[in-house]
This record gives C-alpha cells, structure tokens and sequence, in this order.
C-alpha cells in the first residue's frame, strides 16, 4: 500500500487501492498497523473482506511515533522512545494489536543497527521468548532491513543460526545495497542459501550496488539484476518447499519517491511504480510456475 493509498502516501482511497489491487490479481495488502489504524478496525476489515484480500499487519519497533494523524488505540500503550526497552515493549503492543485485527501474517522492522551487538543478542532472545508465549500460529516475521538490526548479511550469517526460530522477512534489496556487490556475488548467495529455510516473507524489490531500488527493472541494463534476484527468490520458494511450507507471500515493494529515482530537474519519476510492481508480479510468477517445486510433506 507504500505510495498507493492517502495513508501511504498516494494518491487513493483504501477503498479505491483495495479494488484495484484485486483486480490485478493479488491476494492481499500489507500495509502498517498504525496507517490501517486510521481507517478504523470495522472499516478496514469490511473493505478486506469485500474484496477476498488477506492483511499483512507491519510493526515498527520505535513506534507509535511512526502514527498517521488520526490513528487512535495506542494511547495507553507504551511511549515511543530509542532504548532497547522502548523497542521491545513497542513492538510488542502492536503485534498483540496485530493479533487482535486478525492478520494473516506480521512483518517487523526491529530495532535498530546502532545497538550494541549484545543489544542485538538480547532483542531476539527477548522478542522471540515473547512471541513462544502467544501461541498463535501466525507467522511473525523480522525484516532484513537498512537501519535495524539484520541491516547486514554478515550479522545475520552469524544470527540466523543462533536462533533457529526466527522468521525471517528477505528485502535482499538492502543487501546489495549495504555491501555494494551485485546479486550474482557468491558470497551474497552463499548468505541467502544460509538463511533462506528461515524465511517465511518476500518483499520483491530489485536493488543494486548502490541503492535499494533500480530504477526501472523492465529496462535492459537492469536485466542481470532482475535475473539475479529471481535466483534469490527461488532459492527461498525451494528452502520453504523443502520444510513442507506449501505457501509463502511475496509482495513487489518497489518504493515512490524518493525510493523511486526522479528526474532532479523537474521530480518526474523515471518510472511509475504501478507499472513496475505489476510487472514484478507478472514477471515473478512467471518464472515461478516454470519451475518443478516439489513441497516435502510434513512429518509431525
């Protein structure tokens, strides 16, 4: 919903995103909790259900700072606030928030990347400790992202294995990005192949050695980049097939300004982001259903 809706900064209403984003054939929306929070519960849902869509529910663990004008129902939740407490007891509130909307799955942005490495320690050991205690078998996962904590593809080669119930969010677009390497590098891969039986979401952006975002990945000079993230992601469809995941969500996140590269005299993107979301999707399932993906039954 980034750069589509109001809330995201866009130019629709959640009702107009919401029938048009069915109509080009997804299956559902992510979008904050805080911005769905807007629309309020009742509202929201009604308009999901109106349209046979799913709710991806985001957290940000400095949040509510994060909240959109008009948001209401964190008030008596905690203050935002850049300790590692003020993180975990915020990311905490909105994943029982989460909860409570009935979320088909939780993406997280979790902590931050100027923590110490023993605070980068004790925020999984505390948040997944949390996370046993629901109980609940919705997926909540923690993105691989710049500026929180698995920032890094070295920090998470180390991290990844440390806690093997983890669920892990690939945006592999930050990757290439924070190490400057492109996504044919094997020491990149060799990452991806590590950490992808741990990963249960895919945010389906192209990113290149010096940003997040290609500027158009139709175009030709993006080809190999194109190529080498469709890879990426099939390496993660056959980890999630291998431990009997008959499923796994995928969600082109291709960003508008200024994620989205503008002409700097006139701040006219050099793409529109509709388009090439639709062509990521297009393009993604494509190569998808040309592969033989056998799912490994599951034994328990």
């Amino acid at each position: 919903m980034w750069g589509v809706t109001r809330g995201g900064g866009g130019p629709m209403s959640t009702r107009e995103a919401l029938s048009k984003i069915r109509n080009c054939g997804y299956d559902g929306v992510e979008t904050p909790i805080g911005v769905a929070m807007v629309e309020g519960k009742g509202n929201f849902q009604g308009l999901l259900q109106d349209n046979n869509m799913k709710y991806i529910g985001m957290c940000f663990s400095q949040a509510p700072a994060f909240l959109m004008p008009g948001a209401s129902g964190f008030e008596n939740h905690p203050k935002p606030g850049e300790s590692l407490n003020d993180h975990i007891d915020s990311l905490k509130a909105q994943i029982e928030e989460c909860l409570e909307w009935g979320c088909y799955k939780i993406n997280c942005h979790s902590g931050y990347d100027s923590f110490t490495r023993d605070e980068y320690f004790e925020f999984f050991d505390r948040i997944l400790e949390f996370q046993r205690s629901l109980k609940t078998d919705v997926q909540i996962c923690h993105e691989t992202h710049r500026g929180r904590i698995l920032h890094s593809p070295w920090l998470i080669r180390e991290l990844a294995p440390m806690f093997p119930d983890l669920k892990i969010t690939a945006d592999l677009s930050h990757y290439t990005c924070v190490t400057e390497r492109i996504p044919q590098d094997q020491v990149l891969c060799d990452v991806v192949d590590l950490i992808a039986p741990q990963v249960y979401h895919i945010h389906g952006r192209v990113g290149y050695e010096h940003g997040p975002q290609v500027p158009d990945p139709r175009a030709e000079r993006w080809e190999p980049y194109m190529e080498g993230f469709l890879a990426w992601w099939e390496t993660i469809w056959r980890a999630a097939a291998a431990r009997g995941d008959t499923e796994i969500t995928f969600e082109p996140e291709h960003g508008p300004p200024n994620y989205q590269i503008c002409d700097p005299y006139n701040d006219v993107p050099l793409a529109d982001i509709w388009e090439v979301n639709n062509y990521i999707m297009a393009r993604t399932k494509d190569h998808f259903n040309q592969l033989n993906i056998q799912v490994t039954p599951k034994t328990d």
